[in-house]
Order: structure tokens, then sequence, then C-alpha cells
């Protein structure tokens, strides 16, 4: 069953419960519960940061379908250009947007010229702006809800101007309305997204009741089409003439290009963006105009819904530049008319998202705090997202909020496991045994005779393969069966729950991730996850006697297998 949820789709079905997500999360949106992931959607800003960490195709963007197209007779792409630069310096502007009819829309609308008229429109509205200072680009809808969440009071100093996407539907449905003979209810506009926060705009518009667009496409889902019909074709060509400063925008990743005003500041990347807007809420950067922002690190280039690479595609976008002409640029008297008409204003207020249902009184809040930090001082501080959590500070607030246990957490299970248990006897020394050991999260038995029985994960696969290990005291050089060279690396899991058995630590011979295993009667054991490695054997980094010693009641005297 698939979740469907701002816009990003979770399909349960594909989820192994990897907590990979977790950790990229930047803003520790997502939950691992059930072996399954959760979104908490008041923390979520439909960065896409999941997709790219997803190996198994859990996580993907929802975009629109054919049956949004057929509510439509006439129907529009309006591409990001960043489609631009997905086929190679070979490909012209006009040859993509032609090929759209071979998809099924009537027309490919070209937002170059829309994007060096917002970009002017930027320029004169900083001219008789007074502040507060520095004013911040809309253009990256992932900067502005994380705005909303984290950094509320600066709402105030994001530039109240709709991005280009939203602007070119206001210029040109009732154009096409006119070209096709139909009512501008009739002109469907579809937008080529190239990420996940840009189609979450269009479903959940920013300063705006409803988006001026009606769906989005993703460039991976479409550029297959493209090509072929680009191929098919190669001297089709939709005539349209292409700004060369608007291309500069995606270029740049921002207005700047356009713009006059010099007093400007490009940030992109979450880290940088986030260094970027804390100094702006200490005060500081209050010399600097404006702002442009991009949550990825080379803006709409990286998107997580696009084909080719970053750099290539920058690369092929100059070379296209160098090949096209130079017009005459948009004259400033007609940006101040669209000014005048409103037509890059927003309908709407931008509000601050919070993250917590607000306490009746400070106190209530003061004692969760509390309550938070005292939970907080139990967990390991490991930060390895073993519990479903992304970090052990997250993980306080979801036991205060009752959304998990402090047991989630598998170093306090483990611990719990050998307080319920008496302290084992000591068993005489020369006698084989076999450990009996158990997952740490749903205490199923992995001891199977005389092998330990877990799931692995090999670099490449989509699901586990069975791996066994000798599960007799004392025997080195016990390696992980299935496939695999010597050295490879593989996730070890609980066959049972699917849960990862990795605990944060790492082998001491040779740095690799180890698996902590409670054993029935007490103590731990510890495997490596790399194959080959010597911290495999049953006897671990310790002696055949110390060994037998710690387990104890924990272990039996081997059967002769079957």
């Amino acid at each position: 069953m698939a979740e469907r949820g701002n816009a990003i789709i979770t399909d349960h079905s594909q989820c192994i419960g990897c907590s990979a997500c977790t950790r990229a999360c930047p803003t520790r949106a997502l939950r691992v519960r059930d072996k399954i992931v959760q979104t908490k959607q008041e923390l979520c800003v439909n960065c896409g940061a999941c997709v790219v960490a997803c190996k198994h195709g859990a996580l993907r963007a929802r975009t629109s379908t054919s049956a949004d197209l057929a509510r439509f007779k006439v129907r529009v792409a309006v591409p990001s250009l960043v489609l631009y630069g997905q086929f190679g310096d070979d490909v012209r502007p006009q040859q993509i947007l032609s090929a759209f009819r071979s998809l099924g829309f009537d027309r490919g609308c070209d937002i170059s010229w829309v994007c060096e008229t917002v970009a002017a429109a930027i320029d004169a509205y900083l001219t008789d702006c007074h502040g507060p200072w520095p004013r911040i680009s809309m253009t990256c809808p992932a900067v502005v809800r994380l705005i909303q969440l984290k950094y509320p009071d600066l709402i105030p100093h994001l530039i109240p101007i709709d991005p280009p996407r939203e602007v070119a539907p206001k210029l040109y449905r009732g154009r096409l309305a006119s070209e096709y003979g139909v009512e501008p209810s009739d002109i469907g506009m579809f937008y080529i997204s190239p990420c996940t926060a840009l189609v979450d705009a269009i479903e959940r518009p920013l300063g705006r009741r409803a988006s001026s667009l009606d769906g989005a496409f993703s460039i991976s889902e479409l550029y297959g089409p493209l090509l072929r019909a680009i191929r098919s074709s190669p001297d089709i060509d939709s005539g349209d003439q292409v700004s060369i400063r608007g291309l500069r925008w995606v270029m740049a990743s921002g207005e700047l290009p356009g713009m006059r005003n010099l007093n400007s500041i490009s940030v992109k990347g979450l880290q940088d963006v986030v260094y970027v807007l804390d100094r702006i809420e200490a005060g500081r950067f209050s010399g600097a105009d404006f702002i442009n922002a991009y949550i990825c690190s080379d803006g709409c280039f990286s998107g997580q819904l696009t084909i080719a690479s970053r750099y290539a595609a920058q690369r092929y976008l100059h070379q296209i530049v160098r090949q096209l002409g130079d017009p005459p640029p948009v004259k400033e008297e007609r940006v101040r008319s669209l000014l005048q008409a409103r037509l890059f204003e927003l309908d709407d207020a931008i509000l601050p998202r919070s993250a917590l249902v607000p306490a009746a009184d400070l106190r209530q809040t003061a004692a969760r705090q509390r309550q938070k930090r005292e939970i907080w001082s139990q967990l390991p501080k490991r930060d390895c997202a073993a519990c479903g959590a992304p970090d052990c500070d997250s993980m306080a607030g979801d036991v205060v909020d009752g959304e998990a246990q402090l047991t989630d957490c598998p170093f306090l299970h483990v611990e719990e496991l050998l307080r319920d248990h008496p302290t084992p006897k000591p068993v005489p020394h020369g006698e084989r045994l076999i450990v009996r050991a158990c997952c740490p999260h749903c205490g199923i038995m992995l001891t199977q005779g005389q092998h330990l029985e877990i799931a692995a994960v090999t670099p490449g696969a989509e699901r586990p393969v069975r791996a066994t290990l000798s599960a007799i005291v004392g025997e080195t050089g016990a390696k992980l069966s299935g496939e695999g060279p010597e050295g490879t690396l593989t996730q070890l899991r609980c066959p049972e729950c699917g849960v990862s058995l990795e605990t944060g630590e790492r082998c001491s011979l040779c740095s690799a991730p180890l698996a902590r295993l409670p054993l029935r009667g007490g103590g731990t054991y510890q495997v490596c996850s790399r194959r080959g490695c010597a911290e495999q054997s049953i006897s671990g980094p310790c002696t055949s006697e110390g060994l037998v010693a710690l387990v104890g009641s924990a272990a039996e005297p081997p059967q002769e297998d079957s």
C-alpha cells in the first residue's frame, strides 16, 4: 500500500526499514516504525533528500497522470529550464518544446522570458523597498518551507513576488485560450519539474490560495519519450525565441544574472543555507540587499527528478547559450506595467509552521523540555538511527510524545535483556558449545542447529539474502555465506523483523560496522559485517575460554545437523 502525503509517495511494500532516509532528512521528519518509514508531515519540507537516499524504491515523487491531462481540451507543458540541459549540447530548446506534441501535449511553453521578466521585477522591487534587509528569494519552495518551520521571524524578509513557474500561466493562459478558441479554464498547464519541492509547491502553493499551474510531471519520467521524439524527428523546431538572460537564471541558479543590483548573495546547499539563515536571524548580513537561496547543492540542476548529472547539464546549457543569438532584453516599461497590474503579487499570506502542538502555558513547555533532557541523558548518544528515529534527540522527543519507548533503542534493549536473566554459571573448559543468540529487536532466536541464521544486504542488491555463521564457540574463521568476494561489506539484519542489527560501533580490525546480538543466558556477541573478517568468528575478538565463561547457560552442547 502506498501512502500519499505531500509530494512524496511512501510505498510500504518496498520499504525494508533500513533507516537510510531518516538519516538523510535535514528536518528529522522521518521515522521507521514496525519496519516501515513514516513521515511527520509537520516537519517535512519536501526537499527530496529521502528519495535520493532510498535505494529500494520505497520513496518516490507523486506527479500528475494521463487522467489529469485528459481533463483539459488544450494541454500545455511548462518545462523547467533545467530540462534544456538534459539532452546534450546538440539539442536546442526549440526541439525539446516541439517534441512535447508527441507526448500528448498540444505545445510546450518556454519560460525563459518569464525568468528574465521576474528578475527585472525583483530588481525594481528592491529599488523601492525599505527593508527588512536582506530580502530573500521565494524561488526555492524548500527554503521557504524551512523558513516557515525553523526561522518564522524571517518570513517578512521573503520577497512577495511569484516565481516564474507561477507567473507564466498568468501571462500565457488567456493568450492560448484565444489562439485555440477555448475558455481559459480549458487550458491545462503542467510544470515539468526537476525536484519534489517544486511538485509540492504546485499541490500546496506558497503565498497563493491555488497554484496557477494544473499539475506537474517529473523530468525523469518524460525524458525517455522526449529523447525518442527528438531522435525520430531531429529537424522539429517550435520556432520559439529563447531569452539568453532567462537561461542564465538557471545556469547561475537564480535571479542574479538578470538583475542590476550587485549587492546580493547566492547560497546553495542545505548546510550553507542554514548557515546564512542562522546569521540573518542573528542580525548579520543586513548590509546585503538580496539573498538567492537553494536547498540543493547546485540549485535545480541537483534536483532528484533529473537525468543528466548536474555537472554535465550545466556544461550542456553553457554550450547551448553560446550557440543561441542574443535578442534584446525585456523593456523596463513592460516590467513596470506588469508590476502596476500586480501580476507578480502573492494573494495569500505566508504563515509560520509549528512542529509542536502549542502547550497551554510556558510551564508545560518547560516541563516537556526537562522530561526530554532526562530521557536523552539515558540514551547512548550514538545517533545511529537503529531505533527508527534519526538521532537520540529526536528519539527523546518521540518518547515524551508517546510515539516511542526507551527500549526501542537496541542498546537499552540489550541491557534490559541482560537484567532480566540471571548471571550464567561457568562451563568447564574444553566443551564445544553452541551460542544461543537472538535478535535485540523482536527477540527471535537466530541460532538454527549449529549455525546463526542472519539476513544480509549486499551492495547493489534489492533484497536481503540468507547468510550463515557457525554458532560453535571457539570455531574461528567462520564466514558469511552467499554471494560476493571476501572484503565485501554487508548490512546485517534480522531475518524475521528485518531491522538492522548494526549498532554504530566499528570493528577493531577492519573498521566495518558491527552487529551486536544478545545471548540467551546473558552477555552479547559482536559480528563484523565485512565478509572474511576474523571478527566474524564465533569467538570474536576474545579467547574461547573467555567466551565460554561469558555465555554459560546461553550455550549448549552441539548436536550433529541431521
